[in-house]
């Protein structure tokens, strides 16, 4: 995957994912403006503190799971208290991708690795929270087809993220 204007020296605070994605094995490097992101070797860390990143918990937390990779999280108890409950919006849809995460009162969230068969259509709904739709949208890439119940919500941040996505070769059906 190549991002592009996404210096790997950008002060940016989503810059900071791509320090976590190599702890979880993805290789990055700079291209041109931008970075090559690939698979790697297996990751070898697996507690996040993500307390100075809240909003890069919902990428993180469905990137793992997708790989079967088990976590740990800190620092995540704020996400309750954003557009939506992020942290039971992330429990409950993981849940629907056959994996189960565990959420403490204390703001840490947990997978163990494990993953039950999905046989079935897998429906998100928003929450009207932008984060939670294009962090979702990752599951088509291991189940195929993911609804969103409200595509729109994406335009609070991201207004060209579907036009990105398809040109990244992600097919998009507009549903009635």
């Amino acid at each position: 995957v190549v991002l592009e204007n996404a210096p790997l020296d950008s002060l940016q605070g989503d810059s900071a994912i791509l320090a976590m994605m190599r702890r979880q094995g993805v290789t990055a490097h700079a291209c041109g403006s931008g970075v090559s992101l690939s698979h790697g070797s297996e990751g070898v860390t697996t507690t996040l503190d993500m307390t100075a990143h809240p909003d890069l918990v919902q990428t993180m937390a469905v990137t793992l799971c997708l790989l079967r990779r088990p976590f740990t999280m800190t620092g995540v108890a704020t996400l309750a208290l954003k557009e939506s409950d992020r942290l039971r919006a992330l429990r409950d849809h993981l849940h629907a991708l056959g994996c189960e995460v565990q959420i403490t009162a204390g703001g840490t969230m947990s997978y163990d690795g494990n993953h039950s068969p999905v046989g079935r259509e897998v429906v998100i709904d928003t929450r009207g929270d932008h984060r939670i739709a294009m962090a979702m949208t990752l599951a088509a890439t291991r189940h195929g087809a993911v609804v969103l119940d409200d595509e729109r919500v994406v335009t609070k941040s991201y207004p060209q993220f579907w036009d990105h996505l398809a040109a990244a070769g992600f097919t998009l059906t507009q549903l009635d």
